[in-house]
């Protein structure tokens, strides 16, 4: 028998001499010739002036630059008795292979510098893989804060994190080199500074063995390191001078410089980016309530008015000090949302931010052949959150709780060191060296600390929220720290049952708290062995250190616990070889990828499938070690010029990603007998395989004339081993635990065109695409048979079962259309050249609608799952600016305009009825339902002001229907049942 870990160990072994290195490089290829007679020179001199980097040519006049930075370069070839020639504006991108030939002439026939310019080329002949870039340039010309709406962009991306219709957390992120995706929930860490990103490109699928942990795609970011000339910039962005209605206050300012240290301007650079983020709301479309009781108290008789100032509310409760404790606190609520809403029609309430970012990179050139790169960020971010959101209108809950709703903390620093040493050549290593530490807290902030924390407005954005202490956690608490929340007549419309769910007395139910850091050290060799193949190897180590609690509901004795304290270590290692032929480019390649969990596992649920149960006694089920796992993964792609300016490309490749940790430990402190006499928990698998993925695509890419290319990529992928919930019978209760048994398959086609010109360029995509599976996400199976999430068997009664054969995925989007238009008008238009140098940019994103679940009123399913479709998706954005140059300093004047023409676009709908604002219920009720028959006077215990609409002191029946109508809507209209609406900011940037 093969002793397949063991070979895995040799391996690994062979290959710690060269480590996973993400791409940050490119390559520059080509012959230096006698123009007259093609002859080609040997021995002349390539250098790229902005850097000194350089290198002879071969016998034919070949010569080849590896581990070049990407960016715009000035390449210099040289040979005695000829005269020198010059290309301006040669485009390095990362992974890729530029070609430019030098064509030189003899001095004896003239005698003078030649100066060309490099010609764009909108098609990649060494691309093997599917992949789209965005420089820096594109990324300026973007009204966007955030990288990922410029990712958001491209063909293939139907959501944030939805790549190829692939689950939100199958994308892997590369900052210079270092993987910085999540250990315990996957996705990325943190966000980045888009002043301080050279180069980002998004591999949708075919990526090559370099490129791990990855089902759907992978985001490498290049950053900007310092050069020999100083620049800086000078960047805020605000709506605060907007009328009150249209503005979110916002303001955002960035700054980022670069440049020679003093004093040491050939060995020390230095390149920083400071980033601040406030925020008093998110945009939203708010429903604007009209209380009865505003009104009634303006135009109600004397003694209505008198009862309202002095009645206490009947549920008043004097040990919850936040409740009312009469009926005019409640009309002081109400008449503060109906002032709100009606000022803010578009700002979320409970939704203040407040986040900065310092990123920096210090380049150290101590020799020639050497590079020294020290990097890193620090973040934090903290945010308030509107309502709770566990179901379609679950944000309502905590509607009208000014304070104790969830906020939330995170914290993360990076830091990097990278040593690039050139051997010869063409030989080089990397070293690369990081450490990250994330902090993420939520829960409730301490009432008595935010008076002190918002005395000034510094102290506001710079002292960090703290949360009141949980039990359990934080030792020193009291067992009442957190109070159950219950539905409650404390809002301005005196309602709170089974339909009207507004929450007037308790806490958000989650305290949770989260430590991660990650130790990496990688080590990556290139060589390019000859004109035809250029090898690389490499193996990467990463060890984890996760420190994790999660208590959902914190006032219970026996609460949903999770806590996890463990240093797992994943570890890869891969072997590639790009081939380069006259009418061909192969990059062929394999990974080996290792995952050790270091935890025990009770349970072996490695044989359930869809629908089974596994039957365990809890008592006979005995703690075993989870064993190491790992997979190899073959690549290929194939790129094939069929003319010079036509490319066909094909990428076949086995892709394993292991699943977020958070599915191997999540709950594993209770044993199978404390799980099952809580019950209804989900517990985590260490003993969880890694997701596997096949994957094939082909596609051509055509470049039309020197402005316009045209690409269309067909892909289709099977996805195996996708992490699933399943029941676990148990005595007394059932659980829940995570494992291996979901499927998916995708398959799309993408067409992308693109137009670019010296001031007009132009840019679209679409993706056909159907993505199905048995289940969207890993918690699918435990909602249907825990909330009836496919509705009920109209026979049995019994939930209905997890479909057998696949379905369309509830992130399934049909079609997917982007455009970006941009425009630059010349430097000379308009009177005194006011017109001139302005640059107009246009975003159009359209999309069809997700699918989702039809249901009749009595939550039954009608048809198939997820049959229905959400209506189609429209948003225009715009970016305006002007550019005025004044003696080497550029100010820059901008108009961003987001969702110009306002549309309410539907996110979300309820199933029984497909409208975002209500369930149907409405109208199945009748004024006995709600109201009985019997009519309330002032002085009478079930009389309520709240709902005496004209303020009579006479409740009727009919009153109170119409107002139990009104509660309904306000509760069933959620803001996060649709888009964002219109948004407008205005901007001004210094830069040199």
């Amino acid at each position: 028998m093969i002793k397949w870990h063991k070979i895995g160990a040799v391996v690994l072994g062979m290959l710690m001499t060269g480590m996973l290195y993400a791409g940050t490089t490119g390559k520059i290829v080509g012959k230096v010739v006698d123009k007259k007679t093609g002859e080609g020179l040997p021995g002349a001199g390539v250098i790229i002036v902005e850097n000194n980097m350089g290198t002879a040519t071969d016998l034919d006049g070949s010569y080849i630059l590896i581990n070049v930075p990407p960016g715009n370069y000035t390449l210099k070839a040289s040979y005695l008795g000829y005269n020198d020639q010059i290309v301006k504006d040669v485009s390095v991108k990362a992974d890729l292979t530029t070609e430019i030939n030098f064509y030189l002439v003899s001095t004896a026939i003239v005698q003078e510098t030649v100066t060309v310019t490099a010609t764009r080329k909108l098609v990649e002949k060494s691309q093997t893989r599917t992949e789209r870039r965005v420089s820096a340039k594109d990324i300026a010309s973007l009204p966007y804060t955030d990288f990922q709406q410029a990712i958001n962009l491209q063909a293939g991306v139907t959501g944030v994190n939805v790549v190829r219709g692939g689950r939100d957390d199958e994308v892997s992120y590369y900052i210079d080199g270092m993987q910085v995706t999540s250990p315990i929930f996957g996705g990325y860490y943190a966000n980045i500074n888009t002043s301080a990103i050279q180069e980002m490109s998004l591999l949708a699928g075919g990526y090559n063995a370099e490129y791990g942990q990855a089902l759907s795609g992978v985001i490498n970011i290049v950053t900007k390191e310092g050069g020999q000339k100083y620049t800086g910039s000078l960047n805020y962005r605000t709506d605060e001078i907007l009328p009150e209605k249209a503005r979110l206050g916002q303001d955002y300012l960035e700054f980022s410089s670069g440049g020679p240290i003093l004093g040491m301007k050939k060995r020390l650079r230095y390149f920083i980016s400071v980033f601040g983020h406030k925020r008093d709301g998110t945009a939203a479309f708010n429903y604007q309530p009209k209380y009865p009781i505003v009104s009634a108290y303006e135009s109600g008789t004397d003694s209505f008015k008198a009862y309202v100032d002095t009645a206490k509310v009947w549920w008043y409760d004097h040990t919850a000090h936040y409740l009312p404790e009469y009926y005019h606190d409640l009309l002081d609520t109400a008449r503060y949302w109906q002032d709100y809403y009606e000022k803010h029609p578009y700002r979320l309430p409970h939704t203040g931010e407040q986040d900065y970012r310092v990123q920096g990179k210090f380049t150290i050139l101590p020799a020639k052949n050497a590079k020294l790169l020290l990097s890193g960020f620090y973040s934090r971010d903290q945010w308030d959150t509107y309502g709770y959101g566990y179901s379609l209108n679950g944000e309502q809950l905590f509607k009208y709780r000014e304070f104790r709703n969830r906020s939330s903390l995170r914290r993360e620093t990076q830091l990097t060191l990278t040593f690039n040493h050139i051997l010869k050549n063409n030989l080089f290593y990397t070293l690369n060296i990081g450490r990250f530490d994330s902090h993420y807290r939520f829960g409730i902030k301490d009432p008595s600390y935010e008076n002190e924390r918002t005395n000034s407005f510094l102290d506001g954005y710079f002292k960090d929220y703290r949360f009141i202490p949980c039990k359990g956690f934080d030792p020193d608490t009291a067992p009442l720290g957190y109070y159950p929340y219950y539905f409650h007549y404390n809002n301005p419309w005196g309602f709170g049952d089974s339909r009207i769910r507004f929450v007037g007395l308790g806490d958000y139910r989650v305290y949770h708290t989260q430590e991660a850091r990650t130790n990496s050290a990688k080590l990556d060799v290139t060589w390019q062995a000859n004109k035809y193949n250029e090898f690389k190897i490499g193996t990467e180590v990463r060890k984890h250190k996760l420190d994790y609690f999660h208590n959902s509901l914190p006032w219970d004795p026996n609460p949903f616990l999770s806590i996890f304290n463990t240093e797992p270590t994943v570890a890869a290692a891969y072997v590639q070889d790009k081939m380069e032929f006259e009418g061909l480019v192969v990059n062929a390649g394999i990974r080996f990828d290792y995952v050790k969990p270091h935890y025990k596992y009770y349970i072996d649920a490695s044989n359930i499938k869809p629908d089974s149960l596994l039957q365990i006694d809890p008592n006979k089920a005995n703690p075993q070690d989870a064993g190491a796992k790992y997979q190899l993964s073959p690549r290929l792609g194939i790129s094939h010029p069929i003319t010079e300016n036509q490319v066909l490309h094909f990428a076949y490749g086995y892709f394993f990603q292991t699943p977020p940790l958070y599915y191997f430990y999540d709950a594993t402190n209770n044993t199978p007998i404390e799980l099952a006499q809580r019950g209804n928990n989900i517990v985590g698998n260490p003993n969880l395989q890694s997701e596997k993925e096949v994957s094939y695509e082909a596609g051509v890419s055509t470049q039309l004339n020197p402005q316009m290319a045209f690409d269309v990529t067909a892909y289709y992928k099977d996805i195996f081993r996708w992490v699933g919930t399943r029941e676990i019978l148990a005595a007394p209760n059932p659980f829940y635990m995570y494992v291996n048994a979901d499927y998916g398959n995708v398959r799309g086609l993408e067409v992308t065109y693109q137009y670019a010109a010296p001031r007009l360029s132009f840019r679209l995509s679409y993706t056909l695409q159907y993505a199905e599976g048995t289940a969207s996400d890993p918690w699918e199976a435990y909602l249907n048979s825990y909330s009836q999430f496919y509705g009920l068997d109209p026979r049995t009664g019994q939930p209905l079962p997890v479909p057998h054969n696949v379905i369309p995925l509830s992130y399934d989007i049909r079609h997917t259309m982007s455009g970006q238009l941009s425009y630059t008008t010349p430097r000379k238009l308009g009177p005194a050249n006011l017109l001139g140098d302005m640059n107009l940019s246009l975003i159009q994103r359209i999309h069809s609608g997700e699918p989702y679940t039809p249901l009749d009123l009595r939550g039954n399913i009608i048809g198939n799952p997820n049959s229905a479709r959400l209506p189609w998706f429209y948003r225009t954005d715009m970016n305006l600016y002007k550019t005025v140059n004044l003696k080497g300093v550029h100010l820059r004047l901008g108009l961003e305009v987001f969702n110009i023409f306002n549309i309410k676009n539907i996110t979300q709908v309820y199933a029984q009825t497909g409208k975002a604002n209500t369930d149907g219920s409405a109208e199945l009720l009748t004024v006995n339902d709600v109201a009985g028959q019997d009519t309330f006077r002032i002085g009478d215990m079930l009389y309520n002001p709240l709902q005496d609409i004209n303020g009579d002191g006479v409740l009727t029946p009919e009153e109170v229907f119409q107002t139990y109508l009104m509660a309904l809507k306000d509760y069933q209209t959620s803001p996060n049942n649709y888009g964002a609406p219109r948004r407008i900011r205005l901007g001004i940037e210094i830069s040199f």
